[in-house]
C-alpha cells in the first residue's frame, strides 16, 4: 500500500527548501564581494584594582587575551563588503565604534559597541591586565568568541551564530550561542552552557555545572570525583570511570556518583545527541 503525503506537507517541505536554498543564494553572493578593512585601536594604562568589560557587536569575532601589563590594547578591525573596493573600503571607514572608559573608585569598566549592518563588521582582539579583570560580558550576533585562559568573578559569553571557546576559573559562568559548538576548560561554583544546534566538548575542574544542546553530542572530561544526572532523548549515554554508583540506571536518564563527596556537580541533556562524561 502506497502512503499518501499530505499535499500541505509537501508544499511546506518545498517552501523550506526554497527559502534555504534563497539564503544560501543570498550568502553566497555577499562573500564574493569585494572586502576592505580599517582598523582602529583603542589603548590606555590603567591603576585600578578592579576592571570590567563589555563589548558587543554584531559582524565579527572577538578574541580576548591577557597580559601581565597594567595597560590594555583594543585592535577593532572594521570590515566591509560592497560592488567595489573603494566602496568597501569606504563603508568600513565610516562603520561606528562606540568605546568608553568608565572609571568609578578603584573600579573601571570598558564599554565597546558597534554599529549593526548587514554586510560589515568590526573583529575585536583585546589583551586585558590579567589581574585586574574581574567582570567579562562578550556579545556578538554573527561571530565566534575566544577567551584565553583568565580568572574572573562573573564571565558571559553570548553569539547567536558561532562557536565559543574559553578556558575560564569564575564564580559564575554563563555561556550561550544558538548555532554553533563550545569548548574549552571551565571551572566556577555556577557554570551553564548551552548550545540549540551544536556539540560541546568540554574538560571541568571544580564546581556546578548545568549542561545542554538540543542537536548535538555532549563530550566532558573530569579530573575530580562528581556526581551526574544525564538525559539523552536520541543518542547513548555513558560514564566512564575507575568506580559509578547508579542511582538511576535507565536508556534516556542517568543519576549517580563516582564519590559520595565529590565536589564536582554536572548535569547534562542532549536532545537529539550522545552524551558522555570520561573521568582522567
Amino acid at each position: 500500500m502506497s502512503r499518501h503525503i499530505p499535499t500541505f506537507t509537501v508544499s511546506a517541505i518545498l517552501l523550506s527548501i526554497i527559502f534555504l536554498l534563497g539564503c544560501i543564494d543570498q550568502s553566497e553572493k555577499i562573500s564574493v564581494l569585494p572586502r576592505e578593512e580599517s582598523i582602529e585601536v583603542f589603548e590606555n594604562n590603567i591603576s585600578v584594582q578592579e576592571m570590567s568589560v563589555d563589548f558587543q557587536t554584531y559582524n565579527g569575532l572577538i578574541e580576548v587575551y591577557f597580559w601581565d601589563k597594567s595597560s590594555y590594547r583594543i585592535e577593532a578591525v572594521k570590515w566591509a563588503r560592497a560592488a567595489t573596493s573603494e566602496e568597501a573600503r569606504q563603508k568600513a571607514e565610516d562603520l561606528e565604534i562606540e568605546f568608553s572608559e568608565e572609571s568609578e573608585a578603584e573600579s573601571t569598566t570598558l564599554l565597546l559597541n558597534t554599529e549593526e549592518k548587514i554586510t560589515a563588521g568590526v573583529d575585536v582582539t583585546a589583551y586585558l591586565p590579567r589581574k585586574s579583570t574581574t567582570v567579562m560580558e562578550l556579545s556578538t550576533f554573527n561571530g565566534d568568541l575566544y577567551v584565553e585562559e583568565v580568572a574572573a568573578s562573573d564571565v558571559s559569553l553570548t553569539t547567536a551564530n558561532g562557536d565559543i571557546t574559553g578556558y575560564i576559573t569564575a564564580h559564575t559562568i554563563r555561556v550561550n550561542t544558538s548555532n554553533g559548538k563550545i569548548r574549552g576548560f571551565y571551572q566556577g561554583n555556577d557554570v551553564t552552557l548551552e548550545t540549540i544546534n551544536g556539540r560541546i566538548d568540554i574538560e571541568c575542574g571544580y564546581g556546578e555545572y548545568d549542561i545542554k544542546t538540543t542537536n548535538g553530542d555532549i563530550d566532558i572530561t573530569v579530573y575530580n570525583d562528581f556526581t551526574f544526572n544525564l538525559r539523552s532523548t536520541i543518542g547513548d549515554i555513558m560514564v566512564e570511570a575507575d568506580s559509578v554508583v547508579y542511582t538511576l540506571d535507565e536508556k534516556d536518564h542517568k543519576k549517580g556518583y563516582t564519590s559520595e563527596d565529590a565536589q564536582v556537580f554536572v548535569t547534562a541533556s542532549a536532545t537529539a545527541g550522545s552524551v558522555i562524561v570520561v573521568k582522567k
